[in-house]
């Protein structure tokens, strides 16, 4: 079946035609999604996204050029957030682990009731957010 075939049953309630269309194209979402992303994890990810969007285009979709060419943009996009998403979240991860790595500034016990004296113990390292 072609494609145009495959989306005209989708538009019709067809719940076989979507299977179809996933197993055509979903090495290839990978595929593109790996080479962008550069990571597997991430590209089945994009891959599930992907999909998730196509199938929200039903039922009233009309494909006006090769599925390829409507795929790609979706998921260049998606690999794009996702690499910027994961990047976010390394440099959250050294972040803690900078700041798990500092040492509490020394408080005499007696000293910790008035907010002043603690606040004046504080060095320019310890006051960064």
């Amino acid at each position: 079946m072609s494609d145009l075939a495959l989306i005209a049953g989708m538009n019709a309630g067809d719940e076989a035609a979507f299977p179809i269309i996933y197993q055509r194209y979903r090495d290839w979402v990978v595929s593109l999604s790996r080479r962008i992303a550069g990571c597997e994890h991430l590209a089945l990810d994009v891959m599930q996204k992907t999909f998730l969007y196509f199938l929200g285009k039903f039922p009233g979709f009309t494909l006006t050029c090769q599925l390829k060419t409507f795929l790609y943009p979706v998921v260049r996009n998606h690999s794009l957030n996702a690499i910027g998403k994961a990047r976010k979240l390394h440099s959250g991860v050294e972040e803690d682990r900078q700041l798990e790595n500092l040492a509490a500034p020394e408080v005499p016990p007696a000293a910790c009731d008035d907010i002043d004296v603690v606040l004046a113990t504080l060095t320019e390292t310890t006051a960064k957010p």
